[in-house]
This record gives structure tokens, C-alpha cells and sequence, in this order.
């Protein structure tokens, strides 16, 4: 069996809907038409001299339509959103109340539609892509107009290439064409009614009077919408055209004198050049703060900055980078308080990072197509004493990924303004915050963590993950707990240990690559990729027949990977390195385990945060300095230990609590 089918993330019944719909070629139809040889004509021309017009458009232009159809005595248009990618409900609400504005500001248009000359009809759907402009007459002549040009003043200028082609007086055409129009204008689109030209822009009544609002307000059956899926290589493109041609804006001459043309002189072209070289090496101090991790999902390659990495790995140096890291957590055995837990979480961690890079494309995904974004989160907190190895750990597997640490940057950065900037430069790397204090995390938190609205409107699928170590955030307020991965390490070392072990670790370092972390790539790129598919195309709205929804686990996948890649080169796993879930980064059970390390390390060094009560079998534990952190502790305990939160204190049943975290709460001989 290979890796693929161990690694199944559907059952038989999810494939079966998935295969139903892969894609079935369908024919093409094509329509025949004769060459009759080029007229050379203008727009006036071209519509002169019949009685009805009926257009089918995307883009266009009012002032240009309200001239032309002034020389009919009715015309029907369909309008599109040239704009769209992906229809939902929000796009299309907003593109029908644009396309009513724009038709307010013209009182001929109102007063035509008005008196039942002219109809405007707005798209709903995504309509097809022709544009067809039907020209008839009383007497029974006609003139059909296709091709490339949009129903605008520029299209129809002769200033730029477009496709223009005509039939005259052929019925049979025109029963083709008109009933194509008639299709369109019934299924796809939403009749402009009188009543929405006569409102005022941002009004009550001109929400009741977008049409497909107004559709569902006055048909018995409501109005029933079928969101389309999105585009996601035309959105990718979209978004790459547009960044990469911000680099070009400082480069570029300036527009005439005229502000319409730009001249690109060859005796100028060396100055281009030059600068275009500077922005190069300007860049390349940029990458140094803002590294750029890529994945190409159809090559199954990477590359960061630029250079690609080389994605067959020797065995041999797989095997050294893997026994490495097992050397790197070995070390952790001689820590002061070192627990199997401890070990189990750095794993937890160091999965997190070796994913992060598809973290970005997946919340954008599941964003589109319904998922919680929340199974994908974007914020890491690594806790505990000074010397518990954190920084260190972080940086280390840093160099794992791409072969050298990538930095730390100061806790000064962590404001809304200074992220959301590091969101739109860095992309699909683990930036570590280092030391950040509780009290500038619980400040910047609240308006930083939940900024996701920001990257789903401005298509930002490629931004980095921040991982902070940090002292003192003992716990993370109840709001905040799903969207940030959490692990409180308690173990510590003393000073000598942590400067004799240093240079240890430096060795070890030099002889990691990142041939360990290129295999992983290699097997996870299109297991992810098969992932960003059946997101987007699972049903769900469906019930499943075990009653249980699907939900894609990137932890899941991830964690698997390294075991089989383990396994694949003969090397034993250690307990601490294990399968995980989501569960284990965000279920009741970590929060439990991590309060109950919490309350054995602050026995052993901080005992004045306990009053022991045993006449009452009372145990009081302050919590620290807020209220939500007792909030936290007592929602989490078991029910049997009986928490209960008095400020920021927790009062529990002491033999429970002694049971729970094994450790026998006893005064002190003086206190006795």
C-alpha cells in the first residue's frame, strides 16, 4: 500500500460524491458562419435604423448606451459583472446596488424606463460570456451583432482591437440568437424595476429594491441562489499580476504631459535597467525581514526567496537530519522538571511549523467554501520559564525547513499596523515574535488575532504564521483559545547547563540540512493539494451517513507524514512523536494537561499561589493577575474537583485536586 491510500482523507462514501463530480467533457457547440468581407463603418452606423434593440453585455458604459438607444422605440439590456470571479450572495447584492447607482445618474434611462421603452436587466448568476446585440425592425429585418465588444463607448471607438462581426436579415439565425437571450434574461438575471430608480443611495428602500432582494420579497418561493465556485487559478493570477506589478511602479517612466502615453525610449531603456537592478538588491535586503516560502502545487516544488529547493533529498542525508533531531531532543532529558509531556508538546510545536507553509491556503479555502477557518489558525504562543529552550527550539527548526533560522523580530511589531504589513510581505513562513510580554499581547490581541476579514477581501493565500515565545502568558482569554495554538512547557535549565549546552547545539546545527523537511514536502504537497480539492468539493450542507461532517485536519496529515517518513527510512519512533489530531492542539484535553503542569510547576517554585484549607478540604489556587485566566482554569477542571472562581482565585476540593495532580498540598512546618 502506498502512501497515498494509508493517507485516504475520505471514506468510500465521500469519493463516490467526489467522482460524480469530476469534470465530464461535454460538446462544444459552434456556431457556422461566412466570410462576407470587411466594411469599415462607426457605431452610429452599425445601430442605424431599426426599431428594437436586445443586448446582452458585460462590462459597458451608460452615457454610450443612453446615446445609442435613443433611435430605438424599445430595448431590453442584460448587464453582467465583469468583475466577478466567484458569485456569491454578497457579490451579487453589492454588484446590482453599483449597477442601480449607475443608472440614477442618468434621468433620460429613468424616464425611458419609466415610460416601458427601455428594461434593464441584472445578472444573478454567471451568465454566458458572449455579447450579442439584437437590432429588428417592424418589417421583419434584423441585424445581429457579436463578438468581442462590450456594449461601451471605448469598445465601439475603433481605438482598440476588437472582434466585430454581423448577420443581416438571416430568421433563422434570429430565432437562434433571440431565444439565447431569452434564456439568459430567465434564468440568470433580475428585472430593474421602476421603483429602485427613485430611491435615494444608501437607504432603506434602495436595499428593499435590489432586484434579486426584491425578487425574494415578491415571489411565493422566495428567490433561490446557487453560489458558484470560485476560480481559484484565476484569483491566484489576478492577485500575482497585481503584486508583481507593484514592483514595477517606481521603475516605470511617467505618463506625458497629457497623462496618456508612456515612452519607452531605447536610449532610456539602460536607466529602466538600473533601477530595475536596484529594486533586485533592495529586495534582497527586504527578504532578509520578509522571507517568501512558495509552493507550486502543480510542479510539487517550493522555493524560498526565489531559489528553488531540489526535491529529491539523498536517503542517506534524510536519515542524518531525522537522527539529529532525535540527538536535539535527548537534550531535553538532563532540563530541570522534564516530563514526557514536555517533549510531546516541542513535537506538537515542531509539526506546527513544518506545516505552516499551507496554512495560509487552506484558511482561504475553507473561508470560500464554508469550513471554520479556526482549523487552520495562524497564531502560536510558546510559554514558559527563561531557560526552557523555546528560542532555540524554534530557531532550530527553522533550519530543518530551509537550512538556517530565519530571525527573530522584536515584540514591538506585534501592533495591528506593523502584522497586517508582515501578513502582506512575508509569505508562508513561521516569523518568530521572541519574548513577548503578557502584558503587550493581551493589549494588541484582541484588535490583531481577529483581522481575518482583511486577507479574505484583499486574496492575501500566501501569508506568514507567527509563532511567540514568551515568559509570562500563563493562560490566553476564552475568545482567543481556538484561534491560537497554546503550549506551556515547564521544564527550565540552570544557567551553566544552558551556556555548556549551546555550543552543542551549534554543532548539531551545522550538520542538519533540510533533506528531512524536502521529503515531507514531497509527500505532503499533493496530499494538501488533494485536501484544497475536496474542501471544495464536499457537500457541506449534506448528512453524512454516520452523522458525522468531515473536517479537513491539516495536524492529522501532517503528524502522519513524519511517522511514515520515519518508518520509511527504518528509524524507530520515540513516544513523544505520535499521530496527532486537531484535538490534541485545541480539545478539553490539552487545556486540561496544560493546568495541570501549571499548578505542579507553581507548587514546586511558587507555593504563596496556594492556601491550603484541609478542616474543610478546601484547596485555594490564585490563578494570576486576571479574572479570565480562573475563568479558564475552572470551565477546563473535572466536574468532581468542584472549581469555583472567587476573583482571581480558584477554590477546588483538595483530595480531588491532590488526586488529579498527584501532589500532596502540604503547609510548610512554620505555617502549620
Amino acid at each position: 500500500m502506498d502512501v497515498y491510500e494509508q493517507l485516504s482523507l475520505f471514506s468510500n462514501k465521500n469519493d463516490q460524491q467526489r467522482s460524480k463530480m469530476d469534470y465530464q467533457e461535454r460538446p462544444l457547440q459552434v456556431m457556422r458562419l461566412y466570410y462576407g468581407g470587411i466594411t469599415n463603418t462607426c457605431s452610429d452606423e452599425l445601430f442605424d435604423g431599426y426599431d428594437n434593440l436586445y443586448a446582452i453585455t458585460f462590462s459597458y458604459g451608460l452615457s454610450f448606451i443612453n446615446k445609442i438607444i435613443r433611435n430605438f422605440n424599445t430595448a431590453e439590456i442584460i448587464i453582467g459583472n465583469s468583475f466577478a470571479v466567484k458569485y456569491d450572495l454578497k457579490e451579487i447584492i453589492s454588484f446590482q446596488e453599483r449597477a442601480l447607482r449607475e443608472i440614477r445618474r442618468h434621468s433620460e434611462l429613468i424616464r425611458r424606463v419609466k415610460a416601458k421603452e427601455v428594461e434593464f436587466w441584472v445578472s444573478k448568476n454567471l451568465i454566458a460570456h458572449e455579447k450579442i446585440y439584437i437590432l429588428t425592425k417592424k418589417n421583419g429585418e434584423s441585424r445581429i451583432i457579436i463578438g468581442s465588444v462590450n456594449f461601451g463607448e471605448k469598445a465601439f471607438s475603433g481605438d482598440q482591437r476588437e472582434f466585430i462581426g454581423y448577420i443581416d436579415n438571416d430568421p433563422e439565425a434570429l430565432d437562434v440568437f433571440l431565444a439565447e437571450f431569452e434564456l439568459v434574461k430567465g434564468e440568470a438575471t433580475n428585472r430593474v424595476v421602476e421603483e429602485a430608480l427613485y430611491v435615494s443611495d444608501n437607504s432603506e428602500k434602495e436595499f428593499e429594491n435590489i432586484p434579486i432582494l426584491r425578487e425574494a420579497r415578491t415571489k411565493e418561493s422566495g428567490a433561490i441562489f446557487e453560489e458558484s465556485q470560485v476560480n481559484l487559478d484565476a484569483v491566484e493570477f489576478a492577485v500575482d499580476v497585481r503584486q508583481l506589478s507593484s514592483k514595477y511602479k517606481n521603475i516605470i517612466p511617467k505618463l506625458d504631459k497629457k497623462g496618456t502615453k508612456v515612452f519607452l525610449r531605447p536610449d532610456k531603456l539602460h536607466v529602466l535597467i538600473k533601477e530595475y537592478k536596484k529594486h533586485l538588491q533592495n529586495q534582497k535586503e527586504k527578504d532578509k525581514i520578509y522571507p517568501k516560502f512558495n509552493i507550486d502545487y502543480d510542479r510539487c516544488s517550493a522555493n524560498l526567496n526565489g531559489k528553488a529547493f531540489d526535491m529529491t533529498p539523498e536517503k542517506a542525508m534524510i536519515k542524518n537530519d531525522i537522527q539529529r533531531l532525535l540527538d536535539y531532543f535527548d537534550g531535553f532529558n538532563d532540563f530541570i522538571n522534564y516530563t514526557i509531556y514536555a517533549k510531546k508538546l516541542y513535537f506538537q510545536v515542531l509539526n506546527y511549523m513544518f506545516l505552516s507553509p499551507f496554512i495560509a491556503h487552506l484558511r482561504y479555502t475553507a473561508h470560500k467554501y464554508g469550513f471554520s477557518e479556526e482549523y487552520f489558525p495562524y497564531y502560536a504562543i510558546l510559554n514558559g520559564p527563561k531557560s526552557a529552550g523555546k528560542t532555540q527550539f524554534v530557531e532550530t527548526v527553522q533550519v530543518l525547513m530551509v537550512g538556517k533560522s530565519l530571525g527573530k523580530v522584536s515584540p514591538e511589531i506585534f501592533t495591528r499596523t506593523r502584522i497586517l504589513g508582515m501578513l502582506q510581505e512575508a509569505q508562508n513562513v513561521p516569523i518568530h515574535i521572541n519574548d513577548i510580554g503578557k502584558d503587550r499581547f493581551n493589549k494588541g490581541c484582541g484588535e490583531i488575532i481577529k483581522c481575518d476579514d482583511f486577507l479574505f477581501e484583499k486574496n492575501i493565500y500566501n501569508h506568514p504564521v507567527f509563532i511567540m515565545t514568551s515568559n509570562d502568558i500563563d493562560v490566553i482569554k476564552k475568545d482567543m483559545a481556538k484561534r491560537i495554538f497554546f503550549a506551556h512547557i515547564e521544564m527550565t535549565q540552570d544557567n551553566v547547563a544552558a551556556a555548556s549546552k549551546k555550543k552543542v547545539l551549534v554543532e548539531t546545527r551545522k550538520h542538519m540540512s533540510r533533506s528531512f523537511y524536502t521529503e515531507y514536502l514531497r509527500q505532503m504537497i499533493p496530499l494538501v493539494s488533494r485536501m484544497l480539492e475536496d474542501m471544495a468539493s464536499y457537500d457541506i450542507g449534506g448528512i453524512p451517513e454516520n452523522g458525522e461532517a468531515w473536517q479537513p485536519d491539516i495536524f492529522h496529515l501532517s503528524s502522519k507524514i513524519i511517522c511514515y517518513i520515519f518508518e520509511e527510512n527504518n528509524i524507530e519512533i520515540p513516544d513523544y512523536i505520535s499521530e496527532v489530531t486537531y484535538e490534541d492542539y485545541f480539545g478539553k484535553t490539552v487545556i486540561v494537561e496544560n493546568i495541570r503542569e501549571k499548578m505542579i510547576f507553581e507548587w514546586e517554585h511558587n507555593r504563596q499561589a496556594f492556601r491550603i484549607l484541609r478542616k474543610t478540604n478546601c484547596l485555594e489556587y490564585n490563578a494570576g493577575e486576571h479574572a479570565y485566566e480562573a475563568t479558564r482554569i475552572v470551565d477546563a477542571l473535572p466536574e468532581d474537583i468542584c472549581a469555583k472562581k472567587s476573583g482571581t482565585k480558584v477554590i477546588m476540593n483538595l483530595e480531588k485536586a491532590e488526586a488529579f495532580t498527584g501532589v500532596q498540598f502540604q503547609k510548610h512546618f512554620w505555617k502549620k
